[in-house]
């Protein structure tokens, strides 16, 4: 997977949700009988409008895009996505935590693997791009989020959060055995940079 065919795979899918939800409020408007109230088939047309006006947008300006304004904060979004596909096409020097996307694959969590390549963090989503250049990190530590339900039902999220210079944070999220083993593997990749929770993060810093 690299960052263009994503971008295209985006585009594609949201085109077409934004065609269907068109196509839906006009039928239900122009030949509806009755089922639909007229507001709410207006209301299904407009919004496949508007989305398929901002895919449009996106595509013309990548500032505009939903995964390519990511990009933008590193410079010029194709760019970027040229220079991270580059290394992404070099799986010799790619470390991979997660087990790779397959297809109707449920996953509260870790549905898509960690990638570290010589000078970024990616993770893919389903319309969206997680992104750190390695060389801006300044710290990084690990995060578990519990979120409880009723009858005594807890969930609990595991991921990487990385703080760059700029004062930019990423967070980026795979099963806790995955980001223990990120987090021990940036260690030794990056051992300049602080690592552990605030708190721990000063301690380390009186004591070196």
């Amino acid at each position: 997977m690299t960052i263009e065919s994503q971008v295209r795979r985006t585009n594609r899918n949201s085109l077409v949700v934004a065609v269907f939800l068109a196509a839906v409020g006009v039928a239900a408007f122009v030949w509806g009988d009755g089922t639909f109230p007229w507001f709410v088939a207006v209301a299904l047309g407009s919004v496949g409008v508007v989305l398929g006006m901002c895919i449009v947008a996106g595509m013309i300006w990548p500032r505009c895009h939903l995964m390519l304004r990511r990009l933008s904060a590193f410079g010029p979004p194709h760019e970027i996505a040229g220079a991270i596909d580059a290394e992404l096409a070099l799986p010799e020097k790619v470390a991979q935590f997660g087990r790779p996307v397959r297809s109707f694959r449920v996953s509260s969590t870790g549905k898509f693997p960690i990638l570290v390549t010589p000078s970024w963090i990616v993770q893919f989503g389903e319309f969206s791009l997680r992104i750190a250049r390695l060389d801006e990190i300044q710290w990084f530590y690990k995060k578990t989020l519990t979120q409880r339900y009723d009858f005594g039902v807890k969930d609990r999220w595991h991921s990487l959060v990385v703080h760059a210079r700029s004062g930019r944070a990423d967070e980026f999220t795979q099963t806790e055995s995955e980001v223990d083993r990120l987090v021990e593997f940036l260690r030794v990749l990056l051992p300049g940079v602080a690592y552990g929770f605030p708190g721990s993060l000063r301690a380390e810093k009186d004591v070196g």
